[in-house]
């Protein structure tokens, strides 16, 4: 299991950048600017070949733990055993209320899920209304076939299929890499087969590949580079200067709603990141997003948010980006919960009373940060440091998966692609109007990899 987070120069690539506070006066944003030094363009190209080489290293040790080969298993063997399923049950009841498609793929749920029931053994005939009923675990159903589908037919022509692809993947983010490994040796899965067909896939061709796995880890990356940069930004490390608060910079703020935003068909690549940044469902939306408050947003061109170069991201406090689009509901931490639980026990009432009312009242954990929405805060550090070696693990997790199966992942286009978007004074082409909020003109940095 994967579980570091990988040595690298950031201290040294994030000298590079200067943090430059939003002047009213100037048409620029809060952000990190790129220093005016020669050797940056190869300083930059060179972090990001070293990161790559250190994802691929990693990768080959993951892939090491496991056996070097494996036979095909049979189409009705079950794969995934009770204490797997038991594990992943709570990630994956959030998968399955995201859509209701799922209910209605074939009929199974349409009422809801009747019970989440790990152990369950009910035969195909059945029907079961069980969350991952247990003709669900077996091989054939872990890989049926993606079918070619019309615009508002993908639920009904490949729910299942996808159903049972969100299993596979849910896997992966859980760290059960051997029941991938085997799967990738029937004979039906490879360079041309069931696997691939879902790597990219997407809800008909008018939407493009809005389910494809590098919605996972893409977001995995941005998330993971651009806390790093953060963390070790000279500037931001003197958290007692009041001029200095990375959460107004426009790359975090572009980093916390690009990775928890509602997006494609499916919420997998969200969730994590949802958790640790404290951000609800929909909080942010792909489609049309719209300011719930336009009259105090109307300077700000809000008839063109739905493009993003105009969403007002480091032009804007972070407490009014949570609630830009939908009023920021409070999300406790498990702490919070704790206390309150603590608070009902002293009176007295049952814990079958207790767990009701908490049910009733929709308070769970919703966060993962002690201190919210500031993860580079001192009392959030060990809870910042599990989140980076998950993120990395996911990438780590996610090309041993290709591998096996010939499935190929350009790291280099990934994390360069990571940094631009970060980074728009990275870009390739000129920005209009990019320059710096003390009026200083942005000299474009071109990445080479």
């Amino acid at each position: 299991m994967v579980d570091h987070i990988p040595s690298l120069p950031w201290e040294e690539l994030a000298s590079n950048f200067t943090y430059i506070r939003a002047n009213p006066a100037a048409k620029g944003i809060t952000d990190l600017f790129p220093q005016a030094l020669p050797t940056l363009p190869e300083d930059l190209n060179s972090f990001i070949l070293t990161l790559t080489q250190k994802l691929k290293h990693d990768s080959s040790l993951e892939r090491s733990k496991y056996a070097e080969t494996y036979d095909a298993p049979d189409e009705e063997e079950v794969l995934i055993d009770d204490e797997t399923v038991r594990e992943i049950t709570p990630f994956f009841r959030r998968l399955h209320k995201y859509h209701p498609q799922h209910r209605l793929s074939d009929n199974r749920w349409p009422n809801g899920i009747a019970d989440d029931n790990p152990g369950c053994r009910h035969p195909a005939e059945v029907r079961c209304r069980c969350l991952i009923p247990y003709e669900e675990r077996k091989v054939k159903a872990l890989t049926r076939t993606h079918e070619y589908n019309t615009c508002f037919e993908f639920w009904m022509v490949n729910g299942m299929g996808f159903r049972g692809w969100e299993i596979v993947r849910t896997l992966l983010v859980h760290g059960k890499m051997e029941p991938l490994l085997r799967l990738c040796k029937c004979p039906f899965v490879d360079s041309i087969g069931q696997f691939p067909s879902w790597w990219d896939v997407g809800s008909c061709v008018c939407e493009g590949p809005d389910g494809a796995m590098s919605l996972l880890y893409e977001k995995t990356a941005m998330s993971f580079i651009c806390l790093q940069l953060l963390r070790h930004h000279p500037q931001i490390q003197q958290r007692d200067n009041p001029e200095v608060d990375y959460r107004l910079t426009r790359m975090y703020q572009h980093t916390v709603r690009h990775v928890t935003k509602d997006e494609g068909i499916s919420d997998l690549p969200n969730i994590a990141h949802r958790d640790f940044y404290g951000i609800g469902d929909q909080q942010f939306f792909t489609t049309d997003p719209q300011p719930r408050d336009k009259e105090r947003w109307v300077h700000l061109n809000t008839e063109r948010f739905q493009f993003e170069p105009h969403y007002p991201e480091g032009l804007i406090t972070f407490d009014e980006l949570l609630n830009f689009e939908v009023e920021a509901a409070y999300r406790p931490h498990g702490s919070d919960v704790a206390f309150v639980q603590n608070l009902l026990y002293a009176r007295r009432l049952p814990t079958e009373l207790v767990d009701e009312v908490l049910d009733l009242a929709e308070y769970q954990p919703g966060r993962r940060l002690k201190v919210a929405h500031d993860p580079l805060h001192p009392g959030n550090s060990e809870e910042l440091d599990k989140y980076l070696e998950e993120c990395w693990a996911v990438m780590v997790r996610c090309e041993v998966f290709a591998a096996e199966f010939d499935e190929e992942i350009s790291w280099i286009a990934v994390f360069a692609r990571a940094f631009r978007e970060l980074l728009p004074s990275l870009r390739l082409h000129t920005k209009p109007g990019m320059v710096r909020s003390d009026d200083g003109w942005v000299e474009d940095v071109a990445i080479f990899v």
